[in-house]
């Protein structure tokens, strides 16, 4: 997740938007990757430390001004947030699995786009 944070440090992070789309085609250009990973069977271990891994892109890039410690910011955050984010993080790890699966998936800027709005939960 190092190049991910990497990509949003070039960009510059102005939103939910443009993280999307940095997403998106992070896994577009790592897409043989993730088909590895799927192929045997290691998405759990992404899976299991998405979290962590999400919390370690955000100390990476000072999102919100970050600058300390994982634990602590668990620590200080609002049961109802910290969930509700595991929550979208979650679905949006399984939109990707999905996502995956497509032939030919669709391109980064297209499930950007429809990542948002589900986010959004605009029409």
């Amino acid at each position: 997740m190092d190049r991910f944070a990497d990509m949003i440090n070039e960009k510059g992070f102005s939103g939910l938007d443009d993280t999307m789309l940095i997403y998106f085609r992070f896994w577009e250009e790592n897409m043989d990757t993730l088909q590895l990973l799927k192929k045997t069977h290691l998405t759990g271990v992404i899976e299991d430390r998405l979290p962590q891994l999400i919390m370690g892109v955000a100390l990476k890039t000072k999102f919100k001004g970050m600058d300390i410690d994982i634990e602590t910011v668990l620590k200080q955050t609002d049961p109802a947030e910290l969930y509700g984010a595991y929550y979208i993080w979650a679905g949006i790890w399984k939109l990707t699995m999905c996502w995956s699966e497509e032939q030919p998936p669709r391109p980064a800027a297209e499930m950007a786009a429809l990542s948002c709005r589900i986010i959004s939960n605009k029409e």
